[in-house]
């Protein structure tokens, strides 16, 4: 869940949570962090919470080991009833995402609102089957996050526009 320290991503995890889920939480600053981890790691205490960087590609990484602990600690904690392979795997084993996808330990729902460079590498992990909504679109909106509200000049915005990521579900 992208922005899960917000409004909308702080009630997606704890919806997610609250049905059974294993939830990865991506925040923006430290700090938000610690508003994630109160309201979700008492629900879900397999739950795993990211800090973006500003590498994508560092992102990626972040991510997929986030969601491979997640994953394996949930595993092994529901490994009583029956002794299964996938407990014993450990989150080194995937040195990408693809291989994380193809063994199934991908992400099954993406609650995505950054856009720009940080929404590839989500959707690189996300499982055959999975779904992805995308909500907010705080690329487009101007603000700086300092609350000022600022406007995209209208060109930038175009640029933007015409350079966001896109999916062409013939290409899935």
């Amino acid at each position: 869940v992208h922005s899960a320290a917000g409004g909308v991503g702080l009630w997606a995890s704890e919806l997610a949570a609250r049905r059974g889920g294993v939830v990865v939480g991506i925040v923006g600053q430290e700090d938000k962090k610690k508003v994630f981890d109160n309201r979700i790691l008492p629900i879900c205490p397999h739950a795993q919470c990211v800090v973006r960087s500003s590498s994508a590609s560092q992102f990626e990484r972040e991510l997929r080991q986030a969601v491979v602990q997640a994953r394996h600690a949930a595993s092994a904690a529901s490994s009583d009833s029956s002794s299964s392979s996938t407990s014993v795997l450990v989150p080194q084993l995937f040195q990408s995402s693809e291989e994380c996808v193809n063994a199934g330990w991908g992400i099954d729902h993406i609650m995505e609102c950054y856009g720009g460079k940080y929404f590839t590498p989500s959707l690189n992990l996300l499982n055959a089957g999975g779904s992805l909504a995308t909500y907010g679109s705080t690329t487009y909106n101007g603000n700086d996050n300092n609350g000022s509200g600022t406007s995209i000049p209208l060109g930038q915005l175009v640029w933007k526009y015409l350079t966001r990521p896109r999916i062409d579900p013939g290409m899935l």
